[in-house]
C-alpha cells in the first residue's frame, strides 16, 4: 500500500522538524567529506536559522509528510542574475537543500517536493530551476536526472593541504 504523502509549504513551527530532517543529509555529507563537513548536531541547520531564512520572501521551504510524520523537506531561493558580458540575465529558483529520510525514500516524497518547487517557479515566472549535488552522491544524481534535470556545469577541486 502506498502511504499518503502530503507536501505543503513549511511554517516557522516546522523548523525543528526540518532541522532534524537535515541531520541525515548532513551525516551523508560528513561521511563523504569529513575534511569539509561538520558532523550533524543541533547547530548545523538550527530551527532558529531556518526560521530566520523563512522571513525572506525570496526563500521557500516545503515539508513532505507521510501519515502525518515529517519525511522530507526542500529549501529553495529565488534570485535574479544580472546580465554580464558573457551571459544574459535570467531569474532562477535555486534548490539549496532537499532531503528525504532513508525509510521514506522510494515512495514519491522527493518527486512531490520537486513538483512543489517547480510549480512555484512557474508561478513566479522563473526561467530555470538550478541545484548542486556532490560527485559522491550517485543516488541524488540519479534522482535529479529522473526529474528532468540535466548536468550543466562541473566543478573541480585540488586540495593542497589535506591535513587540516
Amino acid at each position: 500500500m502506498v502511504p499518503a504523502i502530503i507536501v505543503r509549504a513549511a511554517t516557522p513551527q516546522d523548523a525543528p522538524s526540518i532541522s532534524v530532517l537535515n541531520a541525515e543529509v548532513q551525516q551523508l555529507h560528513y561521511e563523504a567529506h569529513p575534511e569539509v563537513f561538520k558532523p550533524p548536531d543541533e547547530t548545523n541547520f538550527s530551527p532558529s536559522a531556518i526560521r530566520e531564512l523563512m522571513q525572506s520572501p525570496a526563500n521557500f521551504f516545503w515539508l513532505a509528510e507521510i501519515d502525518g510524520q515529517p519525511a522530507g523537506y526542500l529549501y529553495a531561493e529565488t534570485a535574479h542574475l544580472e546580465e554580464n558580458p558573457i551571459r544574459y540575465a535570467f531569474d532562477r529558483l535555486h534548490i539549496h537543500q532537499i532531503g528525504v529520510l532513508a525509510q521514506f525514500q522510494g515512495f514519491g516524497c522527493g518527486k512531490r517536493l520537486i513538483q512543489a518547487a517547480r510549480q512555484t517557479a512557474e508561478e513566479l515566472g522563473m526561467a530555470v530551476i538550478m541545484l548542486n549535488t556532490w560527485a559522491f552522491n550517485h543516488q541524488a544524481q540519479s534522482f535529479f536526472g529522473s526529474q528532468g534535470f540535466e548536468i550543466y556545469n562541473l566543478r573541480y577541486w585540488l586540495w593542497l593541504n589535506k591535513d587540516r
